[in-house]
């Protein structure tokens, strides 16, 4: 019976995550060059655990250089893993051998966050679109006006937009066309890094509508990655919280909103501002900078901004415990007040 129950929450999982990691090298000075010393690396993704549930929308928030636009890239084969692996729909689409039909096909598409940039200024819309339909063989030449129409119609645009530059456009209907292109080819999973975040705030609320409209429409699964907490509390329905390369909590959103386990996850949503709140003033809040990602702290990465901190979280390192509920949380505070408990 554990054994069928297993398989069936693995199957339920279009996209796992395990200890995925991804160093980025950086120039050797003058002194390492002459020890013969290796060259230190930037520890974007360090040994990172991450499940995606098939339909859902998971956020993924944290500060910026916290490694979140790394593990899009890596997700989507824009960066090679160093080590771990990917399974998507149960397949890893890591260990690829040479020559193998790539895994990764267009099944999982990404929209990125600046449209000024992701678009070629050269081409028309009619251009890319069609190129993609010809690269993927997704209808006959003569179909492809009409698929065009189709998904620009699904963003909310119309056939009069296909012979523009983007140049002509406007941010909101540049990041409208990225998502019809990403739509194109029927991804399963849709990562969204910052999509957003270029945006005016109210072409922001247009977007984020449209996602949840596709989201239902299409029954798409989505990685929503923003530092934006408001509104992953709005489109998720389940957040990751992300720190120095690795996961420090992952809750289904109302748990974590209502009772945030990590002095990390606290410390981000006493940043949030509110409607209503006068006072910015908190008596618990994140303490200095954040550690450089090339030399981490020993023990508890956050240790070194947190007010809970005790002198066992400088000398190890917590692991991701299930808290209850589903409520995953790597802080030796919560593991002691669930056993108290």
């Amino acid at each position: 019976m554990a054994v069928e129950m297993k398989d069936r929450m693995e199957a339920d999982n279009i996209l796992e995550v395990k200890d995925l990691t991804k160093y980025f090298p950086v120039r050797r000075t003058l002194k390492q060059c002459l020890h013969h010393q290796k060259p230190e690396a930037v520890h974007a993704v360090d040994h990172l655990n991450l499940t995606l549930r098939r339909g859902e929308v998971t956020g993924l928030v944290g500060e910026s250089g916290c490694g979140k636009s790394t593990l899009a890239r890596v997700i989507t084969n824009l960066y090679s893993a160093d080590s771990g692996d990917i399974l998507f729909d149960g397949r890893s689409i890591v260990r690829t051998k040479a020559g193998q039909k790539n895994l990764y096909g267009t099944r999982i598409q990404m929209v990125f966050q600046d449209p000024y940039a992701s678009l070629n200024p050269r081409m028309r819309i009619r251009q890319m679109l069609y190129e993609i339909m010809a690269v993927h063989h997704l209808c006959s030449p003569v179909e492809r006006e009409q698929t065009a129409v189709h998904y620009l119609e699904l963003v909310g645009l119309n056939a009069s937009y296909l012979d523009s530059y983007p140049a002509q456009l406007s941010g909101g209907q540049r990041q409208r066309i990225s998502i019809a292109r990403a739509l194109l080819v029927r991804p399963e999973l849709l990562i969204a890094d910052e999509a957003i975040t270029a945006l005016d705030v109210s072409i922001q609320a247009q977007i984020i509508n449209l996602l949840c409209d596709l989201r239902q429409e299409l029954g798409l699964s989505m990685l929503f990655i923003s530092h934006d907490l408001t509104v992953v509390q709005y489109i998720s329905d389940k957040v990751v919280v992300m720190y120095l390369g690795e996961i420090v909590e992952s809750s289904p959103t109302e748990q974590l909103f209502q009772n945030p386990l990590h002095p990390y996850t606290e410390a981000l949503l006493r940043a949030t501002p509110k409607i209503g709140d006068r006072s910015m003033i908190y008596e618990k809040g994140m303490q200095g900078e954040a550690p450089s990602p090339i030399h981490m702290p020993a023990g508890c990465r956050f240790h070194t901004r947190c007010p809970y901190a005790v002198m066992r979280c400088s000398q190890e390192e917590p692991r991701l415990v299930d808290c209850g509920g589903g409520h995953f949380a790597a802080c030796f505070r919560c593991v002691a007040e669930q056993n108290h408990g």
